[in-house]
């Protein structure tokens, strides 16, 4: 889970995702890559590891010197659990409450026979709340645009919310990933698609954020059209 100033939203979501281990039975935890966020986050994680971890749950922090992209935080989780957190599953996720932790428990059953599955906005049963509609129609485009641009089925390429079989991840060239932010996430599913790795999408409502800020701008918008606009050239040999 990267993190800058979340320290606001992972006061209450820490605690939910806890919570849906414990329903699942689950034994696992989270890992949060923190960019030296001014707001706080990592000293408020450092100060309630110890309270809320447990023989089933754990929380680890990794603190980086500055706002090293999301792209490179999310390759630097992905070898820190396997380095030392051995686990079946991976999930990634948004710390700012867009991704709800209630549907942990379905993207925990979906990888029980998939390598990849998406919490998705696009497909039956899923949507977003609180948006307005210029922001919605970029996220329509964006996803519209890689579909015909890529040739592949994915409806909802640019979410962070995608859970993997660790040993489906390892198959990925995480080092050839250049991309960062929406891009970052387009190109690794890209080659899971391009490695023919089993991906299912579940429905999830996405809600807007309640507390922080946005790090949505035009700039990350156009990155990833331009990236997008790579991926068959740089991976027609990727198997």
């Amino acid at each position: 889970m990267p993190t800058y100033n979340e320290k606001a939203n992972l006061e209450k979501l820490l605690p939910q995702i806890k919570k849906q281990f414990t329903i699942t039975k689950i034994s696992g935890g989270v890992l949060i890559i923190d960019d030296n966020s001014p707001d706080g986050t990592s000293a408020y994680v450092n100060k309630i590891i110890l309270d809320m971890s447990d023989s089933n749950f754990f929380i680890k922090l990794r603190k980086r010197p500055g706002k090293l992209g999301l792209g490179t935080a999310y390759i630097q989780g992905y070898k820190q659990v396997f380095k030392e957190m051995p686990s079946r599953y991976i999930l990634g996720m948004d710390a700012d409450f867009s991704h709800d932790p209630k549907y942990i428990p379905e993207i925990y059953q979906a990888l029980k026979d998939n390598d990849v599955v998406i919490g998705s906005r696009y497909v039956p049963g899923g949507g977003t709340l609180n948006w307005g509609i210029v922001r919605r129609i970029i996220s329509r485009l964006g996803g519209l645009y890689s579909k015909i641009l890529l040739w592949w089925p994915v409806n909802d390429p640019t979410t962070a919310f995608t859970g993997f079989r660790s040993d489906a991840l390892k198959q990925l060239d995480l080092e050839r990933v250049q991309a960062e932010n929406y891009g970052f996430n387009i190109e690794l599913k890209y080659q899971a698609y391009m490695k023919k790795l089993r991906i299912k999408e579940v429905p999830i409502i996405f809600a807007d954020r309640v507390a922080g800020k946005s790090k949505f701008s035009i700039k990350i918008f156009f990155e990833g059209i331009f990236n997008t606009l790579t991926l068959r050239i740089k991976y027609r040999n990727f198997k």
